[in-house]
Formats: C-alpha cells, structure tokens, sequence
C-alpha cells in the first residue's frame, strides 16, 4: 500500500496532491476523516495550516477545499502574478519543441484558467 509524499508547505506546484486524494480514496478512509488522515503526511508550514485552519472541525473539509485553502495558505497571493510574468518572458531558443512545450504546459497548469486559444498563440 503507497502512501502520499509529505508536503511541507513549499509553494511547488510539483507537490503532487493527487496522491494524498488517491491514498483516502484507495483506503477508503470516510469523508469526515479525510483532513485528519491527510494530516499525517503534512509538515511544516503545511501542518500549522492543518492546525490553524482545520483540525477544530476536520469532518467539515471536502478534499478540494482543503487543497484549495492549503494552497491559499502556503503559496504567496501574487504566486499566479509570478507565474504569468514568468510565461512572458518564457521563449524556445535552444529549448526542444517538447522541452519548451513541457515548460508552458506546467506554467499554464501553475496559472490556471489561460483558454485554449491563449495557449496555443503562446506555444
């Protein structure tokens, strides 16, 4: 039985939280109970959110809000900001089609909500 990574509360995208919604989901741990077992793999900055913000009343969280609030949390509130500045100044030049295609694929998913039209002008 796979269990999720711990996340620490560093605004990295990487941070794979599909797996923490795969691990309850497998388990087939109850809703109610979800933020608390999902607590287990969080450190740092990200268990104080748990702390703070959701251990006085865990069975309430669904797993989205508790992904999007430990977002909220965690990452700057111009994080997107940084993120789109950055999708600006990105350019191929040496870069591989797939590399370069790779790189705004991931600051695309980073900013969210950027149409398809968009994208494809940008790629």
């Amino acid at each position: 039985m796979f269990k999720p990574k711990h996340y620490n509360g560093d605004a990295d995208v990487r941070a794979d939280h599909k797996e923490g919604m795969a691990y309850v989901e497998d388990n087939r741990i109850k809703a109610k109970c979800r933020a608390f077992a999902l607590s287990y793999f969080l450190d740092g900055k990200a268990y104080d959110f748990y702390i703070q913000k959701v251990s006085h009343n865990e069975e309430d969280w669904t797993l989205d809000e508790f992904y999007t609030e430990l977002f909220n949390f965690c990452f700057p509130l111009n994080y997107r900001m940084q993120m789109r500045k950055k999708l600006d100044q990105a350019y191929q030049k040496e870069k591989s089609v797939s590399k370069y295609a790779h790189e705004l694929e991931e600051l695309f998913n980073m900013i969210g909500s950027i149409d398809e039209r968009e994208q494809v002008v940008r790629f």
